[in-house]
């Protein structure tokens, strides 16, 4: 074993060697294991060891547990409203909605879960593990559920007074019989001993079975009703009826570990793994060489595994010892076929022959491990934690980039929000998905075959999800071509799921479009309004000016008519220059092309001042004015100018529309946060306008527009106000009519 490359073959061959030779000795000793656990079988079935007697009474639960099965089974097949156990053996006044106490909903659904897994229970594993034929008979319906297709049973349960000719044919056989009114009898009971029959009645008139189970509540198994007018046979031709097949199989490999083989084992893998420590003091290298450079994941879930095969490798241990070579899943037999179609005959081996070189291997593999995984594990002493880590460990190996990894995901998970409806879908598809996936890895190789429907699921969910996609992009394409040809009703009225955002916003593009258009008619409707009324309000007056004009020229007018004429002149010429000012000043204000010069300005104040500039015109207009002031000042920055035009305008809507003899209200409330001034009057002439259509471009309420006037004061006014942050509106009720204004007060 000396360090160098013939003394490292010679080192690892007689390695192998010895584990070779450590397996042959394990398989050799498996006789003498088994002559010790024949002996412990033997004792363990003399009547006084008390086996036997314990597997008669779970033999004696399993019947028990059958007669509820099968009968519940023949009732729910006769039923077409999905009969659950607790409508066949609990009263319906503890099935009733009155009495469904908490308590009692846990105990119902408790005993349906109890029957379901009895039920299942039997058909997969009682008849099968103790070779049980049975009949089962609902005198009621006259139903019948057997597995057997032998008349005598049927005789048996027609005849049970007949029952001694079945002597030879069945090691056991009884009927049991439940009456009209639940009683239980037992008319034939062959092949056990009358106790066990007397045990089975006590077992059903105590309902023990119910309250071992967990979680069964006491106080209502007294409630459990028997099955009625059921008749129940059960047969079996096997010697030992009462041990069932895994029983049997779990006995003999408890008591085959007993006996030696578990002393065997732990000996073995000793002697391997001081092996392994008596060559830690040689290079590692020189003994290990590929098994050096395997990580120490890979071995500890190679040791980890041979724990977890112990079983399943003693199970094996004790069938090949008792020469049950097809006990093994199957294994030995197909290794037997594999290997006579290789050799061809050339190497005949016998299953005995076999089945010993087959267990030797899995020895061999097993202490294997050991070995090398005690290696690896002592390495850690020779180059140290941290080194080893790094450099014979997977963990250590990848640590650095599953750091990044972890953090990438740290940073992706903190940005992952389930507000968005992306996010939200991919999270509930990924939960569904992975739900199914986890049932279908659960049952196993089956699951191999439920892979291809959900495949195919899959595939036309995803297809039909990709044709629904282009589906809703075509309909969202279109609607953008026609609004592209300015089409701008068009409508999408359908869901289109991944594109709902884009609907949205293409609904906005579409009403903002409308409001655009809108507007533009509007505009030109304006531009055409201020040509029909201007060219009319201007007409007028420039029309009289060219007659007084031509008038004046005529030699023949007197002096006193001329003074007249002159007189005309002024007052059209005024009126002309008013039309003029009052259509610049609405452009300006309209346009917002103004500059303000804000001031604290007292409006009562203001408002005096405004009926004293107009003193004479209210006087001429005959219209009485009442003030409603109040007595302090009410100050609110505005500019003065332009609100001083903003009173004017409405004292000249009251002189101008007001009904002559009458009184006009102005109020000034100063109010906590705001000011509210009213101007109101009653109107000379009928209203037969909307607010909104009188604060409109050249409209006045004498329609005739016979009044002198452009139509624009109070489209000025509500302009000049808004200008100044505050609000203008019209009310009107009958014949008065309401201007007010509202400001915001200054905050202190």
């Amino acid at each position: 074993m000396k360090n160098n490359n013939s003394s490292r073959l010679a080192g690892r061959m007689f390695r192998f060697l010895l584990i070779a030779v450590m397996s042959i000795v394990a398989v050799a000793s498996y006789p003498e294991i088994l002559k010790k656990a024949e002996v412990l079988e033997q004792q363990q079935a003399h009547p006084d060891s008390g086996a036997i007697d314990h597997q008669k009474d779970e033999f004696l639960k399993k019947m028990f547990q059958a007669n509820y099965s099968l009968s519940w089974d023949i009732l729910r097949q006769n039923s077409e409203d999905g009969l659950l156990p607790s409508d066949a053996f609990l009263p319906k006044s503890l099935n009733s909605g009155d009495n469904r106490s908490d308590y009692v909903e846990d105990f119902i659904s408790r005993f349906n879960e109890v029957i379901d897994n009895w039920q299942q229970d039997f058909f997969q594993n009682t008849f099968k593990n103790y070779n049980l034929e049975y009949l089962a008979i609902d005198h009621k319906t006259g139903k019948m559920a057997t597995n057997s297709l032998q008349q005598s049973l049927i005789e048996l349960a027609d005849h049970p007074q007949e029952s001694v000719q079945l002597n030879g044919t069945y090691s056991f056989y009884t009927v049991i019989t439940y009456q009209p009114d639940g009683t239980m009898e037992i008319p034939v009971w062959h092949g056990m001993d009358e106790s066990k029959q007397n045990a089975l009645l006590l077992l059903e008139m105590n309902n023990t079975i119910f309250a071992e189970e967990k979680g069964a509540q006491r106080q209502y198994i007294a409630q459990i009703a028997p099955p009625l007018d059921f008749t129940v046979v059960y047969a079996s031709k096997q010697e030992q009826f009462y041990a069932s097949q895994s029983s049997v199989s779990s006995i003999q490999s408890k008591s085959f570990n007993e006996a030696g083989f578990s002393m065997v084992y732990q000996l073995s893998v000793g002697c391997v793994t001081l092996m392994a420590l008596l060559l830690f003091r040689r290079s590692w290298y020189a003994i290990g060489g590929w098994a050096a450079k395997v990580p120490l994941e890979i071995w500890i879930i190679g040791l980890t595994g041979t724990v977890f095969f112990y079983d399943v490798f003693l199970q094996w241990s004790d069938e090949i010892a008792r020469g049950n070579f097809r006990a093994t899943d199957g294994t030995v037999s197909s290794l037997l076929i594999w290997y006579r179609e290789i050799s061809r005959g050339i190497l005949p081996l016998s299953e005995t022959a076999l089945s010993q070189i087959f267990i030797g291997s899995v020895w061999f593999v097993i202490l294997t491990i050991w070995h090398f995984g005690a290696l690896s594990i002592l390495q850690i002493v020779q180059t140290g934690a941290k080194r080893y880590f790094r450099e014979h460990m997977l963990l250590g190996k990848w640590s650095g980039w599953m750091m990044n990894m972890v953090q990438s995901h740290i940073v992706s998970l903190k940005a992952f929000s389930l507000s968005d409806p992306y996010n939200k879908m991919l999270a509930k598809t990924l939960a569904i998905h992975f739900a199914i996936l986890a049932m279908i890895c659960s049952t196993w190789l089956l699951g191999i075959v439920l892979l291809i429907p959900y495949s195919l699921f899959v595939f036309y969910s995803l297809r039909k999800y990709m044709n629904n996609i282009r589906t809703n992009y075509a309909v969202l394409f279109k609607a953008t071509q026609q609004m592209a040809e300015k089409n701008l009703e068009i409508s999408i009225n359908r869901d289109l799921g991944l594109f709902n955002p884009l609907k949205e916003q293409l609904g906005k593009i579409q009403d903002g479009f409308k409001r655009a258009v809108d507007e533009e008619i509007k505009s030109q409707k304006m531009k055409s309004d201020l040509i029909t009324n201007v060219s009319h309000d201007l007409k007028t007056p420039v029309t009289a000016i060219i007659t007084y004009v031509g008038l004046l020229q005529d030699e023949q007018v007197s002096d006193e008519e001329k003074r007249m004429y002159v007189d005309i002149l002024n007052n059209k010429s005024q009126r002309l220059k008013r039309l003029i000012e009052d259509l610049f000043e609405f452009t300006r204000t309209s346009t917002s092309n103004i500059s303000l010069n804000l001031i604290d300005v007292d409006l009562v104040e203001l408002i005096k001042q405004v009926q004293v500039e107009l003193s004479e015109q209210i006087a001429d207009s005959r219209v009485q004015l009442r003030f409603q002031l109040p007595v302090d000042k009410v100050i609110v920055p505005l500019d003065s100018e332009k609100t001083f035009r903003i009173f004017e305008n409405l004292y000249t809507n009251i002189i101008k529309y007001a009904s002559p003899g009458s009184r006009a209200y102005i109020e000034v409330e100063n109010r906590e946060t705001e000011v509210r001034i009213v101007f109101k009057n009653v109107s000379g002439s009928e209203l037969d306008f909307t607010p909104d259509e009188i604060m409109e471009r050249f409209v006045r309420g004498d329609k005739s527009r016979h009044t002198e006037g452009s139509g624009l004061g109070l489209a000025i006014v509500k302009n000049l106000v808004e200008l100044q942050g505050g609000s203008f509106r019209i009310e009107l009720d009958g014949d008065l009519f309401k201007a007010i204004v509202e400001w915001k007060k200054k905050q202190e």
